[in-house]
């Protein structure tokens, strides 16, 4: 997971939408579980999506596939069961890592909430599909994949996201997360060195 840590900033890529589907029923539909290596192809290729789709946008969130998120990132974590999908019609329409690796400065944070490291998670790599944005999946699968780590015996999920990413921390704190505070974090690549963060954090 080393190649993680050092490149797992922006938790969260939520474009804004280009439609809006009134009453949708997404709640209901929405499948939200652990994906496992059998689901790598399906994972891989949202991931596909999702950085074609980002690249260059006002909230684009520098990712990479041969870099962050690599194919080697996914794998290992759909071995270690710290991957996350949702399901909608059959087709993976989101994905989140949640692990317990967290950038260097993030012991620097302030938060507000204590647990054991074991009781800690780290949003990585979440996001949606272009195609189905606009239904309320993103709330509707954080909303879910927060309520099974809590039944897993998580305590507190962290994440960090770019600071002028306001669809993004809009999401998050709908959810309940609370913002921490704006730093700066050391990351490898030194594309997001001079961006500052928002560090966000919930308590299960």
């Amino acid at each position: 997971m080393a190649q993680m840590r050092q490149h797992a900033w922006q938790a969260l890529l939520y474009l804004p939408s280009k439609r809006t589907h009134e009453g949708d029923p997404v709640s209901a539909s929405l499948t939200v579980e652990q994906l496992s290596i059998q689901d790598a192809e399906e994972a891989k290729h949202l991931y596909d999506v999702v950085v074609e789709a980002n690249s260059g946008t006002q909230y684009d969130v520098l990712w990479r596939r041969d870099l962050h998120p690599s194919d080697k990132n996914i794998e290992d974590a759909l071995r270690a069961g710290h991957l996350y999908g949702a399901w909608l019609d059959g087709h993976l329409v989101g994905a989140g890592i949640f692990n317990s690796d967290f950038a260097q400065g993030y012991e620097d944070v302030p938060w507000t909430h204590v647990a054991e490291l074991d009781a800690t998670r780290c949003l990585h790599l979440f996001c949606t599909h272009p195609g189905y944005q606009g239904r309320g999946i993103a709330t509707c699968f954080l909303e879910r994949a927060l309520a099974l780590l809590k039944q897993q015996g998580v305590r507190v999920v962290r994440l960090d996201v770019f600071e002028h990413n306001l669809p993004a921390k809009r999401l998050y704190e709908k959810v309940g997360f609370t913002l921490a505070a704006n730093t700066y974090l050391t990351y490898e690549d030194q594309a997001v060195s001079h961006i500052l963060f928002s560090m966000y954090e919930i308590a299960l």
